[in-house]
């Protein structure tokens, strides 16, 4: 009887061994996609950040924010036909005055504004660049570019840390936690990524 004792006791420790150990494979399993996640943000960041780096003049990246900045500004406003509102906000973010009346809308339509805007744009930052020489802007470029990247960067840490803190409770909705953090966590980059877009070319002009 001892013997059969001691055989149940080993079976039902083996038996609770495998299980703990299953349990601490799916915590890791988890964790991991985590982390996952997480790196995947940290490279797309992180490769910015060396692009700004190593680059001589960032006027091209510059440029490239402004015109995925002016793409949603008139993605926004072109149907409501505000051209006060478009031209507020050009000259609140940049200093930049745009002409542009009402009336002019259907003509010129959403590529014709683009231009109009973009135009507007180039000529004020050669005229600064005229003005400070090219020399300074190119630090200017990159001071912008980093500083703005390691700031906003600091700020989604924290917010990522706060989601990851709090997202164990969308279990008790039945959701998945894993599925609601990496759709949260998404949403959470795509603004990181914009508010990095608006706040370089606002520092920059």
């Amino acid at each position: 009887t001892n013997s059969a004792t001691t055989c149940v006791k080993n079976w039902i420790f083996d038996l609770v061994q495998k299980k703990f150990e299953e349990n601490n494979f799916a915590i890791r399993k988890r964790l991991l996609e985590y982390d996952n996640t997480m790196n995947s943000q940290r490279e797309v960041i992180y490769t910015k950040r060396n692009r700004a780096l190593q680059g001589d003049r960032l006027k091209g990246e510059v440029f490239d924010l402004l015109e995925e900045f002016v793409d949603e500004l008139i993605e926004t406003h072109f149907d409501n036909v505000d051209a006060d509102l478009i031209k507020g906000e050009m000259l609140h973010r940049m200093l930049v005055e745009v002409k542009l009346e009402p009336e002019e809308f259907e003509k010129l339509g959403k590529d014709g504004l683009k231009q109009r805007i973009i135009d507007a744009a180039r000529d004020f930052y050669k005229r600064k660049e005229e003005m400070i020489s090219s020399e300074m802007m190119a630090r200017l470029e990159r001071y912008a570019m980093l500083s703005v990247i390691d700031q906003k960067w600091k700020e989604h840490l924290r917010e990522m840390d706060d989601l990851k803190e709090g997202i164990g409770l969308r279990a008790y909705g039945q959701k998945d936690p894993l599925v609601e953090y990496k759709g949260e966590a998404f949403k959470l980059f795509v603004t990181l990524l914009e508010d990095v877009r608006n706040d370089v070319v606002s520092f920059e002009f």
